[in-house]
């Protein structure tokens, strides 16, 4: 009656029909209508395999056309348990799929001699594969991937010469080597997928006969060691990918490699131990559109003129982390398809930045050429790839002459202009301001630039970060006009520099949260009161090697966030404002050096309880007693009101301090010098 039922005890299972599939039910839960039907129902024989959810079940309509019992042929088991005992029992099955989630235990030895796919990824086994899979000879896809599964994989899986559709162990701790039976797998045609496991010893030559493949073979992520064998030229129909990363090969990359000219994907061998030279014949893997990953590898050559050949590549050409030399070829402009990822930094390249990187007017992100020996000028062509938006990072090289006016056409540019470290002369261009929609890391700092900041930078009102100019030979004032940039939060550096003139009071509008450098330059006048505005500052404000007069505004007290406030070597006087008590968050720098304020220390500052580190007063004009409240501050690093006509007891207070050097100008009182422990 097309009653499936166990062998051992009669209990049925399932009845199925050519076109539904329902379990016998008792009258309760037959009145349970809105409950969908489980697919299969096992008996005690077969372990706890009892389905959830609604799923369709295939039957062999052939054997229901002639009027014989119907097959079950498709098993899906949602969550379930695998029968301890197998499926053998089950002869007709030919797909058995158990859904992501289940807890299966292990994978059982006894299987149907029909199945011609198994599909048991993500399931939970665990122990070892069984070599009774080999039996299975029909079987032409087997995912057993995203289990636990341990030890070898068996050489009897050489005998699943019908295997055609897809072989997937990876992501399992598989140990031991790759059988050279894999070899036998000839028919295999889409995937072959041995990554992520802990499989080592050498690539048997043998992968060579896989020469049908025209998906992909990944083995990376595992210990292989060796050399790659030249039998992988043979695999000439893989169009998708050849991935053997992250593993410990050795030796030569083989020429054989340019045979696999179909692949589109990838070539990844990065994070390996190869030597030498790129082969010439990598430029005739002309189909390939991304990921040439040979990064984190030990070659040591200069790219090949016939990296040109890459004529379809768009994104990923990686090579950072390799001792690759010489000059960067010419030819590299032929990948005018390229849109993302040219990975060239940090090697050992010389030579000047060939002006046929123009060609690739597509490029539009993480063009990274920094940490190398570049010499020469900027190319003008940069200014092609008007569609960039960010990360064209050449910093750290050894560049002359002057930025290309062209650079402001890359107006798309959202982050990551970064020029500095370098040798680069001239002045600034006006035209950066045209790059309108840069939000952080605009950086050219340590070059030799010369004239005047740019007033029209302050039309880059999207500037949130990283707006470096220090380290150069700028001179005239600096603009008002960066006022305008109110969206900057935090390190915005201009120190420095020949700079003149006085601190613009509309650098008050600036929301700095961190790092507001104008120190070591020479301006002068008065601190702006406005500078007090920056009441979300946290890092610090740094004035410090200057030429300030005048009082420090009370102002600066709205800043209870600073954790730092550089105002040493200028020529502030007055005293130390009552205000500073309300800079709860100060813990590292309060710097008042070589100052000419004087008056006394307000006892205010025992409110600033977070710092700890260093309180530098040595101005030489301060008078008056060390206040007990000081001795709040949980001080580890240095309290120093040095050479000062400070007079009085030293407070018992400050007896818990890690650190304390303190002086007496007149040697009025504490006529030595003292450091309380």
């Amino acid at each position: 009656n097309g009653v499936f039922q166990s062998p051992t005890t009669g209990n049925p299972y399932t009845r199925c029909t050519r076109n539904s599939c329902r379990t016998r039910r008792t009258a309760s839960q037959r009145s349970a209508a809105s409950m969908p039907p489980p697919i299969l129902e096992t008996g005690p024989s077969m372990g706890s395999l009892r389905s959830t959810t609604t799923t369709t079940s295939k039957t062999a309509s052939s054997s229901a056309r002639r009027g014989g019992r119907p097959k079950l042929t498709y098993c899906k088991m949602p969550r379930a348990q695998a029968p301890a005992n197998g499926f053998g029992s089950l002869a007709a099955l030919v797909l058995l799929t158990m859904l992501a989630g289940a807890t299966a235990g292990k994978l059982p030895s006894s299987q149907p001699t029909a199945t011609t796919s198994i599909s048991l990824a993500n399931s939970g086994f665990t122990g070892t594969i069984p070599t009774e899979f080999g039996d299975l000879t029909d079987v032409t896809y087997l995912a057993l991937n995203r289990n636990t599964l341990t030890g070898a994989i068996p050489t009897q899986i050489g005998r699943l010469s019908k295997m055609t559709n897809g072989f997937y162990l990876n992501t399992n701790k598989l140990n031991s080597v790759l059988p050279t039976e894999i070899g036998q797998l000839t028919e295999m045609t889409y995937y072959f997928q041995v990554h992520s496991n802990q499989i080592s010893g050498e690539l048997p030559t043998e992968v060579g006969q896989l020469s049908k493949i025209k998906g992909s073979f990944y083995a990376g992520i595992n210990p292989f060691t060796g050399t790659l064998p030249t039998e992988i030229g043979a695999m000439t129909s893989m169009t998708t990918s050849f991935y053997l990363a992250n593993s410990e090969f050795s030796g030569l990359i083989p020429t054989q490699i340019g045979t696999m000219s179909k692949l589109s994907y990838g070539l990844f061998l990065f994070s390996n131990d190869m030597t030498g030279a790129l082969p010439t014949e990598i430029g005739q893997l002309s189909e390939m559109t991304s990921n040439l990953d040979l990064y984190t590898t030990k070659l040591d050559a200069t790219l090949p003129t016939q990296i040109g050949g890459l004529v379809k590549m768009k994104k990923y050409f990686q090579f950072h982390g390799t001792s690759l030399t010489g000059q960067i070829p010419s030819q590299i402009g032929n990948l005018v398809n390229m849109e993302t990822c040219m990975y060239l930094m940090g090697l050992d390249l010389t030579g000047t930045m060939p002006t046929e990187f123009g060609n690739m007017a597509k490029m539009f992100t993480r063009f990274d050429l920094y940490s190398n020996t570049l010499t020469g000028t900027l190319p003008t062509q940069i200014g092609n790839m008007e569609g960039f938006g960010g990360y064209m990072r050449l910093m750290a090289n050894s560049f002359t002459g002057v930025i290309p006016t062209q650079v402001g056409r890359l107006t798309e540019m959202t982050q990551y202009l970064q020029l500095y470290s370098n040798t680069i002369k001239g002045t600034l261009p006006t035209q950066i301001g045209k790059m309108t929609e840069l939000t952080r890391d605009m950086t050219v700092y340590n070059n030799e630039l010369t004239g005047t900041i740019p007033t029209q930078f302050g039309q880059m009102t999207n500037m949130l970060n990283d707006f470096e100019l220090q380290t150069n030979q700028f001179t005239g004032t600096f603009p008002t006009e960066l006022g305008n940039l109110v969206k900057m939060t935090s390190y915005l550096y201009l120190h420095s520099s020949q700079v003149t003139g006085t601190i613009p009071t509309e650098y008050g509008n600036l929301e700095m949260s961190a790092a507001f450098y104008l120190s070591q330059t020479k301006i002068s006048g008065a601190i702006p009161t406005e500078l007090g505005q920056m009441n979300y500052m946290t890092n610090g404000l740094y004035l410090h090697y200057s030429s300030l007069t005048g009082q420090i505004p009370t102002e600066l007290g709205n800043i209870p966030m600073v954790s730092n406030l550089y105002l040493q070597y200028n020529e502030i006087s007055g005293t130390i404002p009552t205000q500073f008590g309300k800079f709860t968050n100060m813990a590292y720098s309060l710097y008042l050096s070589s100052t000419e304020i004087g008056g006394s220390i307000p006892t205010e500052l025992g409110n600033m309880d977070s710092f700890y580190a260093n309180a530098y007063f040595d101005t030489g004009s301060l008078t008056g007693t060390i206040p007990t409240e000081v001795g709040n501050m949980p001080f580890t690093g240095g309290f120093r009101p040095n050479s000062n006509t400070l007079t009085g007891t030293i407070p018992t207070e400050v007896g818990k301090w890690t650190g304390f050097t303190v002086s007496n100008k007149e040697a009025r009182c504490l006529h030595q010098p003292a450091r309380l422990v």
